[in-house]
This record gives C-alpha cells, sequence and structure tokens, in this order.
C-alpha cells in the first residue's frame, strides 16, 4: 500500500507538471456519416505519455486530474492544442465539420470552469461555431436547471451540445424538453450487443427514432465490427465512430479521405 500511495503522488505530481509544461497530447477519432460515407466530425482524446510508466491510460490520469482539481487546466490544454493543430491542417470548415471535446460532470459543475470555457469560446469564436461539447448524461441530470443554464449560456457562441453515453445512466425523455442539446452519442455496450441482442438492437433503433422526431442528430460510439456498421445503416442511424472505422491518431496521420 505503500509503494502504491508514493507511485499514486509521484503520478500526481508528474502530471500536474505534464499539463503545465504543454507534455498532454491530443489524438482524434473521426466520426462519419452513414448515409454518405463522409467525413463528419473528430472527437478530440487527452494522452500522456510518461517517462517511467509509458502510456498512462485516459481512465486513469483525468480522474486523477479532476480530483486534484486541475481538470480545468486539462482540458484547456486540450482546447488549445486541437484549436492550433486544427487551424494549422486547414481541415476545419473545409472537411471537419464538427469537433467534440468531453467536459467532465466535475467541470461542468464548476462555475470557474464554465467560466474558463466561456473566456475560451469569446477569443476563439471560429472555431467556437465548429465545436461540440460532450457531457455526461448523468451530468446533464444531476442538476437539470443548471444544466440548462450553462448550456444555454455557452451555446450563445455557436457551440453545440452532445449528451455522452447516453442510456446508461438514469435516462429521462423529459430531459429534452429542459436542456437544448443538439446531439446524443449512443453508448458501445448497445452497439456492441446488437449483433446477438435483439433487446439492445430494439433499444438501438428506439433512441435513433426518438432523436430523429426531435431533431436531433445521432452518434453511434463503439462501432467494432462491419455488421454493426450495416445494422446501423439499416437503422437509419446519422454518424457513427469506432475502431472498426479508424483507431484514434495524431491528425498528420489521420486519413481524412476513408469513408465508411
Amino acid at each position: 500500500m505503500e509503494i502504491g500511495s508514493k507511485k499514486r503522488q509521484n503520478l500526481v505530481n508528474d502530471l500536474k507538471q505534464a499539463i503545465d509544461t504543454n507534455k498532454i497530447d491530443v489524438v482524434f477519432q473521426p466520426q462519419y456519416h452513414v448515409v454518405s460515407g463522409q467525413l463528419s466530425g473528430l472527437e478530440v482524446l487527452a494522452r500522456w505519455t510518461h517517462d517511467q510508466y509509458g502510456n498512462i491510460p485516459p481512465s486513469v490520469f483525468i480522474p486523477l486530474a479532476e480530483e486534484q482539481h486541475f481538470g480545468e487546466d486539462l482540458t484547456a490544454l486540450v482546447l488549445e492544442k486541437a484549436t492550433k493543430q486544427l487551424n494549422e491542417s486547414q481541415l476545419l470548415g473545409n472537411i471537419v465539420k464538427r469537433v467534440s471535446v468531453n467536459i467532465s460532470a466535475v467541470e461542468f459543475n464548476s462555475v470557474d470552469a464554465i467560466a474558463r470555457i466561456d473566456t475560451y469560446l469569446q477569443s476563439n469564436p471560429e472555431f467556437a461555431r465548429y465545436l461540440c461539447l460532450e457531457i455526461t448524461e448523468t451530468a446533464a441530470l444531476d442538476d437539470i436547471i443548471e444544466c440548462a443554464r450553462v448550456v444555454d449560456t455557452l451555446k450563445r457562441h455557436g457551440v453545440t451540445f452532445s449528451i455522452d453515453d447516453f442510456g446508461v445512466g438514469y435516462t429521462s425523455l423529459g430531459m429534452f424538453n429542459r436542456i437544448n442539446v443538439d446531439e446524443i452519442k449512443i453508448d458501445r455496450s448497445f452497439i456492441q450487443a446488437m449483433e446477438t441482442d435483439s433487446r439492445a438492437k430494439a433499444i438501438t433503433a428506439g433512441i435513433i427514432d426518438i432523436a430523429k422526431r426531435l431533431d436531433i442528430n445521432v452518434v453511434a460510439e463503439g462501432v467494432e465490427t462491419h455488421t454493426q456498421l450495416m445494422l446501423l445503416k439499416q437503422l437509419d442511424c446519422q454518424h457513427v465512430q469506432g475502431f472498426y472505422l479508424g483507431y484514434p491518431a495524431p491528425l498528420e496521420q489521420l486519413a481524412v479521405a476513408q469513408s465508411v
């Protein structure tokens, strides 16, 4: 336990230093429009390569950053790097129409974090209109009134909002009457079960149908097989992402000409 505690504290210190010295990298996972097969968006993901331990999974360092109260600094760095790289690549607007960035529940419920994002959007109006902020279903339902206020505040810059991991939390359809979201991302657990589980397929179909009736965009995440892709086409899903379509990669390595 003592060794584990020391390693953990070392990771905390090293992570803070990595954020402060711009050592966190960003990668981009492609999203594709199902009907046209063309690239429709990119999701930005943070990566950290530790000098001693190698690649540290986001499932480890992101909760660590939130717990130690420098998650805001991490998000700011991710936004800045993504903006810089996309602007330099000239992909934004020409090929890439949407850039998704995750905002944690901790940040979304922090007045200071939202104020910082608001300031960033004011300073980057061109990038803001392509930006889609992803929040979890749980974060949206924790305080639905405050969530609606935050969404309306940030949407004035042209940014859009997505509910991530939709369907695995305490889903409330009434949420759509209260929060002006533009997109939902169907959780990968439903997508990966569709091939063998008729209930998972029926739930996925129901989510897609409701979203279409509400004029809300749908992204199916976690697509890992050709069969899953074909099923989603049959269900008239709008957008897809997953390892079958493209792994997260640095922008210069992204095969933007690939189609599904």
